[in-house]
């Protein structure tokens, strides 16, 4: 484990932005830029950092891509077959410049920094625009929407932005919208969920084999889901819920549960398909050996006249590990498309 053993301010940008050095052990020295006062939160810490080389006036040098403070966890003792799913990081940093909560209604700020996820083309009778999902430096989502686009702005999808953002009754809006360098760094909540996920199949032998054969844990990392590689977050929240529920109750299939959670995240190996999630899943569930594979198939099925305890508590995790994800990416349960 590193600690954060000095921060040096090397140059003052403006008000929100500084350049400072992040020494690392004594040993390792990077640049990043962030505010001097939010930097020194980290000073003498124990954090998780990785580096990236980039260019700082004129010369190639080593800067801090991602710089994550441990937090302590305390847990209630518990039976200690159930596995607990502990997400560390307390504070991650990213390249967004700005954070949604920090913009009140009719209040705005110009020339910020976000991470775009996804980008969708909108109308009504009145207006046509486009909704921007972004991520802000605490990686909250926020949703910024254009009006009158010019062209299909899907392509920004993925990138990080520079706009000016305000803050209105009706949501985040913005009125230019441009692409600008920079490297997204994966939050580190999702190495950690990956752990949790091979903890909770090792057993499983087929399983386990099915996931490495289709290196399922690439692709999630890969897959957008709010931010990349969250899905791999929302899938280890949806296995420790079931964890929780077989600490309770004994009378169902908590292995055949699992595993319809594992194979619901196939569609994450086809992400350009036009099938939808839920087909996607079923046919390549249906090209693999699985134990237990029809029941499987028919807690996915959507359609399925099957009734049992497992497909209630499938269905009740899914959908309370959905909340738990909006809850922690800071979206509210209601999100207005009524723009005009």
């Amino acid at each position: 484990m590193a600690k954060c053993t000095n921060i040096t301010l090397i140059e003052h940008i403006d008000a929100r932005t500084d350049v400072v050095q992040v020494d690392i052990d004594n040993e390792v020295a990077g640049l990043m830029l962030m505010q001097l006062s939010e930097a020194l939160v980290f000073l003498n810490q124990d954090v998780i950092v990785e580096y990236r080389k980039d260019m700082y006036k004129g010369e190639v040098r080593t800067f801090v891509n991602t710089l994550t403070r441990i937090a302590v966890v305390n847990v209630l003792t518990r039976d200690s077959s159930v596995r607990k799913l502990r997400l560390y990081p307390e504070e991650s940093v990213t390249h967004s410049t700005v954070c949604f909560t920090d913009i009140p209604e009719g209040g705005s700020i110009g020339d910020v920094t976000l991470y775009c996820c996804d980008v969708k083309m909108k109308s009504s009778p009145k207006a046509n625009w486009a909704e921007f999902t972004m991520i802000d430096k605490t990686r909250r989502v926020g949703y910024v929407k254009l009006f009158s686009p010019v062209g299909n702005m899907e392509g920004f999808a993925g990138s990080y932005v520079r706009l000016d953002l305000m803050g209105t009754k009706y949501g985040y809006q913005t009125q230019r919208v441009s692409q600008t360098p920079g490297v997204y760094s994966i939050n580190p909540d999702v190495d950690i969920a990956i752990s949790f996920i091979k903890d909770a199949i090792q057993f499983n032998s087929p399983l386990k084999a099915f996931v490495d054969s289709t290196n399922m844990y690439e692709y999630m990392k890969d897959y957008i889901d709010y931010e990349p590689g969250y899905i791999a977050v929302r899938t280890a929240i949806e296995l420790s819920l079931v964890d929780e529920i077989s600490n309770m109750v004994a009378s169902f299939d908590d292995v055949l549960v699992k595993q319809a959670i594992i194979a619901s995240k196939c569609f994450v190996l086809r992400k350009d398909s036009k099938f939808s999630r839920q087909a996607i899943s079923l046919v390549t569930l249906l090209s693999h050996k699985i134990d237990k594979q029809q029941e499987t198939l028919l807690l996915l099925d959507e359609n399925s006249r099957v009734e049992s305890v497992e497909r209630d508590i499938y269905n009740s995790v899914v959908t309370y590990a959905d909340t738990l994800v909006k809850v922690k990416k800071g979206i509210t349960v209601y999100h207005a498309d009524e723009l005009v």
